[in-house]
């Protein structure tokens, strides 16, 4: 059995809806879906950040015993030619704790690298499906960089490829108890692209919400609205990328496994 853990059900909601995925029994912070064949991964929805992210992975290997975690989600981009909708494999992970005000430019790296065949599963996935992919390092947050230049100086800092807020806790248990893993990301925003500041508080639970944070934001900044209209789109063509990507795995980890 695979497990696929990401933050958002809108991440997700796609995948679980053209596989007729049905509701089971969670932690009440948690939820989880299941469908009728056994070839489809079991997906989790963590909600943000590290903390939820860890606890949906002690849960779904203490519950599921499963044979391999995809970590999928959604990701900002720190190198140039990425573009909204772009898969990004992660070659390795690496956590950055803290601040962007905590760092400085001799960040310690410790990056923990994927399962071999699960990489190969990965790569064919892309391939079989026509996607546009990366492959190379993703650099987990504290929190969601908003700032171009602070996703620019990361790229060029510690050669991220790509960021967010979830992968190195996924990756870390997974690696603790001896679980294959992979990280797949969806591209939202390229390198040169400011994401409005409520982005941030959208909420951290696995059923985003956040419209009325929304209105009131654009009531107070209406020069943001262009912006948030963009994420909104960027978004939608991320989470058609995470289900096309899904769709196609299970046949790709099928070819991979018996090279």
């Amino acid at each position: 059995m695979i497990i696929a853990i990401c933050s958002f059900h809108r991440e997700a909601n796609r995948l679980i809806r053209s596989k007729n995925y049905l509701p089971i029994n969670s932690p009440e912070e948690l939820l989880a879906y299941e469908s009728k064949s056994s070839e489809i991964p079991v997906v989790i929805l963590s909600g943000s950040g590290t903390t939820r992210a860890s606890r949906a992975t002690k849960w779904a290997i203490e519950y599921f015993s499963p044979d391999a975690i995809i970590s999928f989600g959604v990701c900002a981009a720190t190198k140039e030619l990425l573009a909204p909708g772009d898969i990004v494999i992660g070659s390795d992970v690496i956590e950055l704790p803290g601040s962007p005000l905590e760092w400085s430019m001799a960040i310690k790296k410790h990056p923990i690298e994927p399962d071999r065949t699960l990489l190969l599963a990965s790569r064919t996935a892309v391939e079989i499906s026509g996607l546009d992919y990366h492959q190379g390092t993703i650099a987990t947050m504290s929190q969601i960089a908003t700032s171009k230049s602070i996703k620019r100086w990361l790229g060029e800092t510690v050669n991220s490829t790509a960021i967010d807020t979830e992968s190195y806790a996924i990756a870390s248990i997974s690696n603790q108890a001896e679980i294959p893993w992979i990280t797949i990301s969806a591209v939202v925003d390229d390198v040169h692209f400011n994401t409005p500041s409520i982005s941030r508080r959208i909420g951290i639970g696995p059923k985003e919400g956040g419209l009325n944070a929304y209105l009131r934001h654009i009531t107070n900044t209406p020069r943001d609205l262009p912006a948030i209209i963009k994420v909104n789109r960027y978004k939608n063509r991320a989470d058609a990328s995470l289900e096309t990507f899904m769709l196609s795995f299970s046949e790709a980890m099928r070819f991979a496994t018996k090279l």
